[in-house]
Protein backbone atom coordinates (compact mmCIF):
# COMPACT_ATOMS: atom_id res chain seq x y z
CA UNK A 1 0.00 0.00 0.00
CA UNK A 2 0.95 3.81 -0.90
CA UNK A 3 1.71 5.31 2.31
CA UNK A 4 0.24 9.17 2.43
CA UNK A 5 4.26 10.36 3.21
CA UNK A 6 5.22 8.43 -0.23
CA UNK A 7 3.30 11.02 -1.88
CA UNK A 8 5.20 14.04 -0.98
CA UNK A 9 8.38 12.50 -3.00
CA UNK A 10 5.70 12.36 -6.42
CA UNK A 11 5.96 15.04 -8.71
CA UNK A 12 2.54 16.72 -9.74
CA UNK A 13 2.15 14.66 -13.30
CA UNK A 14 2.89 11.39 -11.13
CA UNK A 15 -0.13 12.46 -8.68
CA UNK A 16 -1.98 13.08 -11.71
CA UNK A 17 -1.67 9.80 -13.50
CA UNK A 18 -1.99 8.19 -10.20
CA UNK A 19 -4.96 10.14 -9.97
CA UNK A 20 -6.25 8.56 -13.37
CA UNK A 21 -5.46 5.40 -12.14
CA UNK A 22 -7.45 5.30 -9.43
CA UNK A 23 -10.22 6.98 -10.98
CA UNK A 24 -10.35 4.19 -13.66
CA UNK A 25 -11.07 1.73 -11.08
CA UNK A 26 -13.49 3.27 -8.82
CA UNK A 27 -15.42 3.83 -12.34
CA UNK A 28 -14.73 -0.02 -13.19
CA UNK A 29 -16.19 -0.93 -9.99
CA UNK A 30 -18.90 1.28 -10.24
CA UNK A 31 -17.91 3.82 -7.13
CA UNK A 32 -18.14 6.98 -9.26
CA UNK A 33 -19.31 8.29 -12.86
CA UNK A 34 -17.42 11.04 -13.08
CA UNK A 35 -14.30 12.54 -15.24
CA UNK A 36 -13.83 16.09 -14.75
CA UNK A 37 -13.09 16.46 -10.86
CA UNK A 38 -9.84 18.43 -11.26
CA UNK A 39 -9.94 19.88 -15.01
CA UNK A 40 -11.31 23.20 -13.84
CA UNK A 41 -9.29 23.35 -10.93
CA UNK A 42 -5.86 22.50 -13.04
CA UNK A 43 -7.18 24.73 -15.62
CA UNK A 44 -7.36 27.80 -13.12
CA UNK A 45 -4.42 27.31 -12.21
CA UNK A 46 -2.85 26.74 -15.27
CA UNK A 47 -3.77 30.75 -16.83
CA UNK A 48 -3.97 32.14 -13.63
CA UNK A 49 0.16 31.14 -12.70
CA UNK A 50 1.08 31.92 -16.62
CA UNK A 51 -0.26 35.45 -16.67
CA UNK A 52 -0.66 36.84 -12.96
CA UNK A 53 -4.43 36.69 -12.91
CA UNK A 54 -5.75 37.26 -9.85
CA UNK A 55 -8.44 34.32 -8.79
CA UNK A 56 -12.04 35.45 -8.32
CA UNK A 57 -13.79 34.53 -5.08
CA UNK A 58 -15.76 31.32 -5.10
CA UNK A 59 -19.19 33.41 -4.54
CA UNK A 60 -18.40 34.94 -8.20
CA UNK A 61 -20.48 32.90 -10.43
CA UNK A 62 -19.78 35.37 -13.87
CA UNK A 63 -15.84 35.26 -14.43
CA UNK A 64 -13.01 33.03 -12.49
CA UNK A 65 -10.20 35.46 -12.55
CA UNK A 66 -9.29 39.15 -13.39
CA UNK A 67 -6.14 40.69 -14.54
CA UNK A 68 -4.63 44.22 -13.92
CA UNK A 69 -6.12 45.82 -16.25
CA UNK A 70 -9.85 44.55 -14.68
CA UNK A 71 -10.44 42.33 -17.33
CA UNK A 72 -12.40 39.50 -16.81
CA UNK A 73 -11.86 35.87 -17.55
CA UNK A 74 -14.15 32.87 -17.72
CA UNK A 75 -11.49 29.97 -17.30
CA UNK A 76 -12.75 26.23 -18.53
CA UNK A 77 -10.76 23.27 -19.35
CA UNK A 78 -11.97 19.87 -21.11
CA UNK A 79 -10.27 16.30 -20.46
CA UNK A 80 -9.81 13.84 -23.97
CA UNK A 81 -10.06 11.14 -22.18
CA UNK A 82 -10.49 6.81 -22.91
CA UNK A 83 -14.16 7.26 -23.06
CA UNK A 84 -14.87 10.63 -25.12
CA UNK A 85 -13.27 12.64 -27.38
CA UNK A 86 -15.91 15.87 -26.96
CA UNK A 87 -14.73 19.03 -26.89
CA UNK A 88 -18.01 20.35 -25.30
CA UNK A 89 -17.08 22.72 -22.30
CA UNK A 90 -19.31 22.97 -19.46
CA UNK A 91 -22.25 25.20 -19.50
CA UNK A 92 -21.67 28.99 -19.42
CA UNK A 93 -24.12 30.39 -17.75
CA UNK A 94 -23.73 34.75 -18.17
CA UNK A 95 -22.47 35.45 -21.49
CA UNK A 96 -22.00 38.92 -20.39
CA UNK A 97 -20.52 38.52 -17.38
CA UNK A 98 -16.58 37.71 -18.76
CA UNK A 99 -14.80 39.86 -21.21
CA UNK A 100 -12.42 36.17 -22.70
CA UNK A 101 -12.82 32.81 -22.45
CA UNK A 102 -9.87 30.71 -21.41
CA UNK A 103 -9.73 27.06 -22.23
CA UNK A 104 -7.63 24.30 -22.16
CA UNK A 105 -7.91 20.59 -23.52
CA UNK A 106 -6.09 18.21 -21.65
CA UNK A 107 -4.97 14.76 -22.76
CA UNK A 108 -5.71 11.49 -20.93
CA UNK A 109 -3.25 11.92 -18.37
CA UNK A 110 -3.93 16.17 -18.01
CA UNK A 111 -0.94 17.36 -20.04
CA UNK A 112 -1.89 20.19 -22.44
CA UNK A 113 -3.15 19.67 -25.56
CA UNK A 114 -4.53 22.89 -27.08
CA UNK A 115 -5.16 26.48 -25.14
CA UNK A 116 -6.79 29.64 -26.61
CA UNK A 117 -7.72 33.07 -25.07
CA UNK A 118 -11.20 33.88 -26.61
CA UNK A 119 -12.96 37.16 -27.34
CA UNK A 120 -16.55 37.11 -25.84
CA UNK A 121 -17.89 37.94 -29.17
CA UNK A 122 -16.77 34.49 -31.18
CA UNK A 123 -18.13 32.97 -27.66
CA UNK A 124 -21.30 34.36 -28.60
CA UNK A 125 -20.99 33.47 -31.96
CA UNK A 126 -20.68 29.82 -31.56
CA UNK A 127 -22.41 29.64 -28.77
CA UNK A 128 -26.03 27.34 -28.63
CA UNK A 129 -28.46 28.54 -26.31
CA UNK A 130 -30.24 25.37 -23.98
CA UNK A 131 -33.30 26.98 -23.28
CA UNK A 132 -34.84 24.67 -20.41
CA UNK A 133 -31.62 24.71 -18.69
CA UNK A 134 -30.69 28.42 -19.37
CA UNK A 135 -27.13 27.88 -20.29
CA UNK A 136 -25.07 28.14 -23.34
CA UNK A 137 -22.85 25.74 -24.74
CA UNK A 138 -19.56 25.88 -26.14
CA UNK A 139 -17.41 23.65 -28.48
CA UNK A 140 -13.84 24.10 -28.58
CA UNK A 141 -12.97 22.60 -31.67
CA UNK A 142 -10.18 22.87 -33.85
CA UNK A 143 -11.65 25.38 -35.89
CA UNK A 144 -11.77 27.90 -33.32
CA UNK A 145 -8.20 28.66 -33.29
CA UNK A 146 -8.43 29.84 -37.17
CA UNK A 147 -11.17 32.57 -35.34
CA UNK A 148 -9.64 36.54 -35.88
CA UNK A 149 -8.34 37.88 -32.67
CA UNK A 150 -8.47 34.01 -31.06
CA UNK A 151 -4.97 33.98 -29.22
CA UNK A 152 -3.13 30.52 -29.19
CA UNK A 153 -1.58 30.40 -25.88
CA UNK A 154 -0.33 26.29 -25.67
CA UNK A 155 2.92 26.87 -25.37
CA UNK A 156 2.55 29.35 -22.87
CA UNK A 157 0.58 27.14 -20.74
CA UNK A 158 2.56 24.21 -21.56
CA UNK A 159 5.58 26.03 -20.05
CA UNK A 160 3.62 26.57 -16.89
CA UNK A 161 2.97 22.74 -16.92
CA UNK A 162 6.47 21.90 -17.25
CA UNK A 163 7.59 23.89 -14.47
CA UNK A 164 4.32 22.89 -12.26
CA UNK A 165 6.12 19.02 -13.47
CA UNK A 166 9.41 19.73 -12.54
CA UNK A 167 8.31 20.64 -8.36
CA UNK A 168 7.29 18.12 -6.08
CA UNK A 169 4.59 18.56 -3.84
CA UNK A 170 3.88 19.99 -0.47
CA UNK A 171 2.08 22.97 0.32
CA UNK A 172 3.57 26.38 -1.40
CA UNK A 173 2.17 29.82 -1.11
CA UNK A 174 1.67 31.52 -4.62
CA UNK A 175 0.55 34.72 -3.47
CA UNK A 176 -2.82 36.09 -4.83
CA UNK A 177 -2.92 32.87 -7.91
CA UNK A 178 -4.76 30.14 -7.25
CA UNK A 179 -2.33 27.58 -4.16
CA UNK A 180 -1.97 24.24 -5.76
CA UNK A 181 0.58 21.72 -3.37
CA UNK A 182 4.19 21.64 -4.27
CA UNK A 183 7.28 20.27 -2.18
CA UNK A 184 9.34 23.08 -1.40
CA UNK A 185 13.05 22.97 -3.29
CA UNK A 186 15.90 24.11 -3.06
CA UNK A 187 16.15 28.22 -3.77
CA UNK A 188 17.93 29.16 -6.88
CA UNK A 189 20.52 31.80 -7.15
CA UNK A 190 18.27 34.77 -8.30
CA UNK A 191 18.77 36.14 -12.02
CA UNK A 192 21.30 39.18 -12.45
CA UNK A 193 20.02 40.72 -15.42
CA UNK A 194 21.80 43.54 -17.34
CA UNK A 195 20.87 46.76 -16.62
CA UNK A 196 19.16 49.00 -19.45
CA UNK A 197 22.54 51.83 -18.21
CA UNK A 198 25.02 49.32 -18.85
CA UNK A 199 23.56 47.64 -21.87
CA UNK A 200 23.28 50.90 -23.36
CA UNK A 201 26.87 51.81 -22.64
CA UNK A 202 27.45 48.41 -24.54
CA UNK A 203 25.82 49.50 -27.86
CA UNK A 204 27.10 52.75 -27.60
CA UNK A 205 30.36 51.60 -27.09
CA UNK A 206 30.94 49.35 -30.09
CA UNK A 207 29.08 51.13 -32.23
CA UNK A 208 31.69 54.24 -31.55
CA UNK A 209 28.39 56.57 -31.65
CA UNK A 210 25.76 57.73 -28.56
CA UNK A 211 23.18 55.82 -30.54
CA UNK A 212 21.02 54.82 -27.76
CA UNK A 213 19.99 57.08 -25.03
CA UNK A 214 16.76 56.92 -22.36
CA UNK A 215 14.34 58.57 -25.12
CA UNK A 216 14.67 56.69 -27.83
CA UNK A 217 15.44 53.07 -26.13
CA UNK A 218 12.54 50.40 -24.14
CA UNK A 219 14.26 47.90 -21.69
CA UNK A 220 12.87 44.71 -20.37
CA UNK A 221 13.84 41.95 -18.18
CA UNK A 222 12.36 38.43 -18.51
CA UNK A 223 8.99 38.42 -17.00
CA UNK A 224 8.96 37.29 -13.34
CA UNK A 225 5.46 35.19 -14.30
CA UNK A 226 6.12 33.92 -17.96
CA UNK A 227 8.57 33.45 -21.08
CA UNK A 228 8.32 36.93 -22.15
CA UNK A 229 10.18 40.27 -22.41
CA UNK A 230 7.31 43.06 -21.28
CA UNK A 231 6.81 46.66 -22.76
CA UNK A 232 4.82 49.32 -22.36
CA UNK A 233 5.85 51.97 -24.75
CA UNK A 234 4.64 55.48 -25.81
CA UNK A 235 3.39 55.41 -29.38
CA UNK A 236 4.99 58.47 -30.23
CA UNK A 237 8.38 56.81 -29.52
CA UNK A 238 7.44 55.14 -33.04
CA UNK A 239 8.08 58.19 -35.29
CA UNK A 240 11.69 57.68 -35.05
CA UNK A 241 14.28 54.85 -34.66
CA UNK A 242 13.08 53.20 -31.35
CA UNK A 243 15.77 50.55 -30.00
CA UNK A 244 14.62 47.73 -27.97
CA UNK A 245 16.82 45.97 -25.20
CA UNK A 246 15.57 42.42 -24.17
CA UNK A 247 18.23 41.44 -20.96
CA UNK A 248 18.89 37.49 -20.41
CA UNK A 249 20.33 36.55 -17.40
CA UNK A 250 24.27 36.95 -18.94
CA UNK A 251 23.69 39.13 -21.68
CA UNK A 252 20.84 41.03 -24.21
CA UNK A 253 19.27 41.26 -27.60
CA UNK A 254 19.41 44.72 -29.36
CA UNK A 255 16.11 45.16 -31.68
CA UNK A 256 15.76 48.31 -33.91
CA UNK A 257 12.74 49.58 -35.55
CA UNK A 258 12.94 51.69 -38.27
CA UNK A 259 11.09 54.88 -37.99
CA UNK A 260 7.53 54.73 -39.84
CA UNK A 261 7.68 50.88 -39.95
CA UNK A 262 4.16 50.38 -38.97
CA UNK A 263 1.29 52.62 -40.89
CA UNK A 264 -1.23 51.66 -38.04
CA UNK A 265 -0.10 50.67 -34.35
CA UNK A 266 -3.81 49.58 -33.60
CA UNK A 267 -4.06 47.17 -36.01
CA UNK A 268 -0.92 45.58 -34.79
CA UNK A 269 -0.59 45.37 -32.01
CA UNK A 270 -2.54 45.74 -28.41
CA UNK A 271 -3.04 49.02 -27.07
CA UNK A 272 -3.69 49.45 -23.94
CA UNK A 273 -6.90 51.20 -22.98
CA UNK A 274 -5.78 53.36 -19.57
CA UNK A 275 -3.05 54.97 -20.76
CA UNK A 276 -2.69 54.31 -24.97
CA UNK A 277 0.22 52.44 -24.41
CA UNK A 278 1.83 49.91 -27.47
CA UNK A 279 1.36 46.81 -24.89
CA UNK A 280 3.91 43.97 -25.77
CA UNK A 281 4.79 40.56 -24.56
CA UNK A 282 8.05 39.44 -27.01
CA UNK A 283 8.22 35.68 -26.09
CA UNK A 284 11.66 34.21 -24.76
CA UNK A 285 10.21 30.72 -24.51
CA UNK A 286 10.87 28.07 -27.62
CA UNK A 287 7.32 28.33 -28.33
CA UNK A 288 7.02 31.57 -30.72
CA UNK A 289 10.39 32.76 -29.86
CA UNK A 290 10.30 36.93 -30.42
CA UNK A 291 7.11 36.86 -31.37
CA UNK A 292 4.70 39.22 -29.84
CA UNK A 293 2.48 37.02 -27.89
CA UNK A 294 0.20 39.60 -26.09
CA UNK A 295 -3.47 39.12 -26.02
CA UNK A 296 -4.86 41.91 -28.44
CA UNK A 297 -1.95 41.80 -30.58
CA UNK A 298 -1.46 39.83 -33.74
CA UNK A 299 1.59 38.11 -32.99
CA UNK A 300 4.08 40.16 -34.71
CA UNK A 301 7.63 38.77 -35.45
CA UNK A 302 10.13 40.58 -34.11
CA UNK A 303 12.90 38.74 -35.13
CA UNK A 304 13.95 40.67 -38.44
CA UNK A 305 14.44 43.65 -36.14
CA UNK A 306 17.57 41.88 -33.87
CA UNK A 307 20.62 43.74 -34.71
CA UNK A 308 23.09 42.27 -32.34
CA UNK A 309 22.95 39.61 -29.46
CA UNK A 310 25.18 39.38 -26.39
CA UNK A 311 25.41 36.43 -24.57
Amino acid sequence: MLRSSELNNLSVAELLRLYVGISEQLRFRGITRGENVPTGDLAEFLFCHSYSWIQASNSEKAFDAKDNEGKRYQIKGRRIHQRTSSRQLSAIRDLDGFDVLAAVLFDHDYRVSRAALIPNRIVRKRSVHVAHDNKWQFMLTDDVWNEESVNDVTGILENTWNQLCSTKPIQESLGNHVSLPMQKVEEKPREKFVDKKSAMARVNSEQGDLLLNNLNTSYSKVNAAKPVWWFNIDPRKFQNDLHLLCAKNTGFIWLTIKAGMFDSLERMFRIRPDKGLVDLEISCGRERYMHDVKSGGNGYDFRPHIRREWS
